[in-house]
């Protein structure tokens, strides 16, 4: 069984709605949420039963999650650059994501950045926080594409 460490983690999001080619963002997040899918459920149980039951309804959806890392305010490719604007324009497109686990498991999706926060705190250095929802389809592949 192969394992991997964080070394074998890469991050690639589109730095703008409707941007040409996701950038990497891998050194600028030190510590990111799960790349969850889950099957939207309904609770089909009954009089009678002693167990909850729930039935699949034949959708999915990618869970949220943030990213973090150090603030970086570097003018065109740090993540204060990337991450700063909420997508909120009713005509924005989603940004394109790309995490890569090991180089062999890459999780895709097309996601709005909900929220940005920048957190300053006394005897530490600077950080950020941006929360991610995947807005469509969210796929596991064995290639990047």
């Amino acid at each position: 069984m192969s394992r991997y460490g964080s070394s074998t983690v890469s991050i690639y999001i589109d730095a703008s709605p409707g941007a040409a080619a996701p950038s990497n963002m891998t050194a600028f997040i030190d510590t990111m949420g799960g790349q969850k899918i889950t099957a939207i459920t309904e609770p089909t149980h009954t009089f009678g039963d002693s167990w909850e039951e729930h039935t699949p309804v034949g959708i999915s959806k990618g869970e949220p999650f943030n990213m973090e890392g150090h603030f970086d305010d570097t003018a065109t490719s740090g993540p204060h650059a990337a991450f700063k604007d909420p997508d909120n324009g009713t005509t924005d497109s989603a940004r394109n994501m790309v995490v890569g686990f090991g180089n062999v498991a890459y999780w895709h999706a097309t996601v709005r950045l909900t929220d940005y926060e920048v957190v300053g705190s006394n005897g530490k250095l600077t950080r950020y926080r941006v929360n991610v929802l995947p807005t469509s389809t969210v796929t596991w592949t064995t290639t990047t594409s």
